[in-house]
């Protein structure tokens, strides 16, 4: 990883040119603005928190971001759940195990809300999870991916 200063506050914010990570976080604002456009409206608090996951608590930033199309949302969901996948298996510290384990639990919940009948996805929605509160055990997951090493 390497360190670039931001301009103008003189803050040194870590850059990440890993093409993994540069990938996922592309996918994730294409994704974000297909949904605004789509039926996948429901979708948006789960990506936007994931984003969060890997770039504002993982406090990394790529180093630039690539132009992604979005030709099937759920074929792109399931992309991104295995360049997620892909990423963690490199993962080498905990706080980056941490937030990649959160951002495909979050992934996984607007997954599973897209595989949602219509009809089932309006009402379950008052039942569902907060996207906030999916996050509770991560931390002992995260825990354990790195004991095994």
């Amino acid at each position: 990883m390497c360190r670039a200063c931001s301009e103008g506050d003189g803050m040194v914010e870590p850059h990440d040119p890993n093409p993994d990570f540069v990938r996922a976080v592309s996918l994730i604002a294409a994704l974000e603005g297909a949904c605004k456009s789509s039926d996948a409206l429901e979708t948006l608090p789960y990506l936007g928190l994931a984003r969060v996951e890997l770039t504002d608590y993982g406090q990394r930033i790529p180093t630039h971001f690539e132009d992604t199309p979005v030709q099937s949302f759920d074929q792109s969901l399931v992309l991104l759940d295995r360049l997620l996948r892909e990423h963690l298996t490199d993962s080498a510290d905990l706080r980056t195990t941490l937030c990649l384990h959160a951002a495909r639990e979050l992934l996984h919940e607007a997954i599973e809300l897209r595989s949602q009948p219509a009809s089932y996805s309006a009402s379950a929605l008052g039942e569902r999870r907060s996207p906030l509160s999916t996050t509770t055990n991560l931390q002992e997951e995260a825990h354990d991916h790195h004991s095994r090493r």
